[in-house]
């Protein structure tokens, strides 16, 4: 017998995305009889409401339930609509995303088969419009070296996991483990599924699940929502340190040294700290390396360490490794890009041979050839089709990577700075 599904969509001034979501939750496969669909909204002054409402009166076949969210947070908003879920099977979505129609089906019949009590899928990434911009975020929020290369982002991966984009759970599990943590906002789900996995849960992560994301597509909102994002990693360290992963911290370990070699090398700090000889005595020691095949006179001339010059080497070897991974993201994106338009343009091409055949036999025929109206405008650009190769968006793609990476890493930073005068003032809701 298949469960009652809750679907638990937060939303705060969603209103151009809020339609296409909700279109594409409609046009679910699963029972409508079986779904409930809980809006939580965070106080929105723009015009979702009254797109949730001219939705709610095309669409009748599952209950649509709207909760006020006055904390505005998405963990706070789960929480509420978990305590009025009336379905075992809770289903998280985000107002800024799509869904293929056997999203909630496929969630459902993959937690059954793997005895899990989360599952989620891979994060997909459409553009949020035609901008090189927007391209550009899409490029990054695939690529490893932009978000970091967490599973959820390889398409090719199927497993155990840590923790997964969004997620359907089992609400009994969800309970049993204390539901989100509302002093977050943007970290619910790592704390939330560590809590889970250390209670004995599975966390399971299936390709068979789909969903496309739309990135934030003005650099002013991705540095918000990164710099919030490393903010709370390292602000919540001390409740469960267990959750975050390493690639989580390599921002911060990144901005943080380029901020200490550079004061260094722009100051007589590390010869205070160290000493005036320490440069000459790490001279001397990898002057001995000669005599192991390394010919660099010039680098290891005595004459030419100091303190200032180490540092500013140090520096330019560090700036150096970053900017030449950032050129092979760049270029791996780029080939990736055109190889996704090769495949769906060929596809296209087929496509549309396809209709023409079946159009000519329609006419023969005497049949109707008139295009059905569409019913689901957001699901016509869930194949990527419109996904063309843009230069633009490869041109920009560097300085998106620099805006994700430098705004989580000094995010982390300030929440590590603060983190002493934080603890102990604030406990758990």
């Amino acid at each position: 017998m298949q469960p009652f599904v809750s679907i638990i969509l937060p939303v705060r001034n969603e209103e151009q995305y809020i339609i296409n979501c909700l279109d594409s939750i409609a046009a679910q496969d699963y029972p409508h009889d079986l779904m409930e669909l809980l809006i939580v909204d965070g106080l929105s002054d723009d015009d979702t409401l009254e797109q949730i409402a001219e939705f709610d009166s095309r669409y009748d076949e599952f209950p649509v339930t709207i909760l006020p969210n006055p904390k505005q947070a998405v963990s706070s908003a789960r929480n509420i609509a978990i305590k009025k879920a009336v379905g075992d099977v809770i289903v998280c979505m985000d107002a800024h995303a799509l869904y293929s129609p056997d999203y909630i089906s496929s969630c459902v019949q993959v937690m059954e088969a793997t005895g899990a009590a989360t599952v989620g899928g891979h994060m997909r990434a459409l553009p949020a419009n035609d901008t090189a911009l927007a391209r550009a975020s899409v490029l990054a929020n695939d690529s490893p070296f932009g978000l970091g290369g967490g599973r959820f982002h390889d398409p090719n991966y199927e497993g155990l996991v840590e923790t997964v984009w969004m997620g359907c759970y089992k609400k009994e599990a969800l309970y049993n483990v204390g539901l989100y943590d509302e002093r977050r906002t943007r970290t619910e789900d790592i704390d939330l599924n560590r809590r889970l996995i250390e209670a004995g849960y599975k966390i399971y992560l299936s390709p068979m699940i789909k969903a496309w994301y739309y990135p934030r597509s003005k650099f002013t909102d991705l540095w918000r929502q990164r710099w919030a994002d490393g903010f709370e990693i390292t602000r919540f360290l001390p409740d469960n340190p267990k959750a975050p992963r390493l690639r989580h911290f390599i921002p911060l370990i990144f901005v943080s040294s380029l901020i200490l070699l550079t004061a260094l090398s722009l100051s007589g700090l590390g010869a205070a700290l160290w000493g005036h000889g320490a440069g000459t005595k790490l001279a001397n020691a990898l002057h001995g390396l000669k005599g192991f095949g390394l010919k660099q006179p010039g680098v290891l001339d005595q004459k030419s360490w100091s303190w200032h010059l180490l540092f500013l080497r140090l520096l330019a070897l560090e700036l150096g490794a970053y900017l030449g991974a950032m050129a092979l993201a760049v270029i791996q994106a780029g080939r990736s890009q055109y190889k996704v338009h090769k495949v769906k343009k060929a596809e296209s091409v087929t496509r549309d041979e396809v209709h023409k055949v079946e159009k000519v036999e329609s006419v023969k025929l005497g049949e109707d050839t008139s295009e059905p109206e569409a019913t689901s405008p957001g699901l016509s650009t869930l194949g990527l089709s419109d996904f063309r190769p843009a230069p633009g968006s490869l041109l920009l793609l560097p300085a998106v990577f620099l805006t994700l990476h430098v705004s989580y890493g000094l995010g982390s930073l300030w929440g590590l700075a603060t983190l002493p005068f934080w603890l102990g003032t604030n406990q758990k809701t």
